[in-house]
């Protein structure tokens, strides 16, 4: 890994963030699908998973990316297949020092995990419970391992990777902050905030979809316009969304006055070549140029959701 992607890569283990996102009340679909929009690749770590490509790895996989209704096919999809990074893939002496580095970077996480967890009701920690054993220290445990091992991924990986990310729960958020006493960057939560205004959900969208769109030549466009808007603060996401669609609607106000002049000039018969027309020309690709630089992620929103395109008010 030469180059420095584009966009990031998210890190991920399919065994933890399926758990934790069932202790939070959540599905990990909806948070996969908008790192497949966001992110060049999604890293996901199978350690103690049994052997690579095996049946275990696959079974987490399916389920935590596509649950029943999409999982199966899933694998079978070589766009899909594309998307993924496991630690087999760098060779087996490369995964292992992978390992190593997330458990090394994870203990500055761990005193913080065991704190959150402990204090968490047994009823929030149940679904983990062998119903024969009930919540015990093993299980408090283990949580507290998982949420602290997440957290130290994407740092831990970077030598690896370079540009990384994390996939995070309310359970991740609440360990961050007893750790930096700060809200977590949520690298997605631009996305979350498209959804919860109604404009596009790409958490909803099929995983087909979402291999459709991560072929669009808007996507960078889409990328790059997102992580311009800073990611702390005040500022939303739908503020950018009206500012720009209210610029492209002025720039592309008609002026008949305009146009009728251009016709006439534009039409005279000046050989060799009609300079007015030569202008026009020049001028049309120069505004399409802009147009793209300005727009180009709002025609990845339609392509996204065509219904946007036909909103009435």
């Amino acid at each position: 890994m030469d180059d420095e992607p584009s966009a990031p890569i998210a890190t991920v283990s399919a065994y933890s963030l399926m758990n934790s996102a069932v202790l939070a009340g959540t599905s990990p679909i909806p948070m996969l699908k908008r790192a497949a929009i966001l992110c060049d690749g999604i890293f996901v770590d199978t350690f103690g998973l049994g052997d690579p490509g095996g049946s275990i790895e696959r079974l987490y996989i399916e389920k935590t990316f596509g649950g029943r209704d999409e999982g199966v096919e899933l694998l079978r999809d070589r766009e899909f297949t594309r998307l993924l990074r496991r630690p087999d893939d760098f060779g087996s002496a490369v995964g292992q020092q992978m390992q190593a580095a997330v458990m090394e970077e994870s203990q500055y996480f761990h005193a913080a995990a065991i704190e959150y967890v402990q204090d968490l009701p047994d009823a929030k920690l149940e679904p983990r419970a062998a119903p024969w054993r009930g919540v015990d220290y093993k299980v408090r445990g283990a949580v507290a391992i998982e949420l602290a091992e997440d957290l130290a991924r994407p740092d831990a990986l970077r030598p690896w990777l370079r540009n990384t990310v994390g996939i995070i729960t309310p359970l991740h958020s609440a360990v961050f902050m007893k750790t930096m006493s700060a809200a977590p960057n949520d690298p997605f939560g631009r996305l979350v905030e498209l959804a919860e205004e109604d404009v596009v959900d790409f958490g909803s969208l099929p995983w087909k979809r979402i291999l459709e769109l991560r072929r669009s030549s808007f996507l960078r466009d889409f990328r790059d316009r997102l992580r311009a808007i800073p990611s702390h603060g005040d500022r939303s996401v739908i503020e950018d969304l009206w500012r720009d669609l209210w610029a492209f609607a002025r720039s592309n106000q008609p002026s008949p006055r305009k146009a009728v002049v251009g016709a006439i000039l534009g039409n005279l018969p000046l050989n060799p070549l009609n300079p007015i027309s030569v202008l026009q020309g020049a001028t049309s690709v120069h505004k399409a140029q802009l147009e793209r630089t300005r727009c180009g992620w709002l025609y990845f929103l339609l392509e996204a959701d065509p219904g946007l395109a036909n909103l009435q008010t």
